[in-house]
């Protein structure tokens, strides 16, 4: 059995709250480096759900689980038009605030999370059969729009 919890429909959970949830982390620790808070999208939260709901189903934590599942596709299918992306995933945790330390105590993880050229943020959280938890949040900076 797979348990699933989705950010994006969840209508107890509040993005800006403080320490609650992952967008509310996420802008909280830019806050204290500096950096623009990031815009929760909604296509960006269907790409990183359905990755954590696929590694959760396959019990497998990776950024790109087979050829044809690679962040960039995962973004595109979602008809996110993207000039910048980027990816922290994670599983064990037991809430938020676990996830957050372990993310910023890595450096390639922390670099995202303070990447000022991010401006848009989606999450996501599944679980597996044994309850352990399986995180992706996805960053990304939307493409200009061209005038041709």
């Amino acid at each position: 059995m797979l348990l699933i919890f989705a950010f994006a429909g969840c209508s107890t959970q509040k993005y800006g709250d403080k320490y609650e949830t992952l967008g509310g982390s996420h802008n909280e620790i830019r806050k204290q480096h500096n950096c623009a808070k990031l815009r929760v999208s909604i296509r960006l939260n269907l790409a990183a759900q359905k990755h954590a709901e696929y590694m959760a189903k396959h019990r497998n934590m990776s950024h790109q689980p087979s050829a044809e599942n690679t962040l960039n596709y995962r973004i595109s299918r979602t008809g996110y038009k993207w000039s910048r992306i980027g990816e922290n995933i994670a599983n064990g945790q037991r809430n938020t605030q676990e996830v957050m330390k372990d993310w910023m105590d890595s450096p390639g993880h922390k670099q995202n999370i303070l990447n000022g050229s991010y401006t848009d943020i989606g999450m996501g959280v599944a679980y597996d059969i044994n309850h352990i938890a399986y995180w992706c949040v996805v960053f990304a900076t939307r493409a200009q729009p061209t005038n041709f």
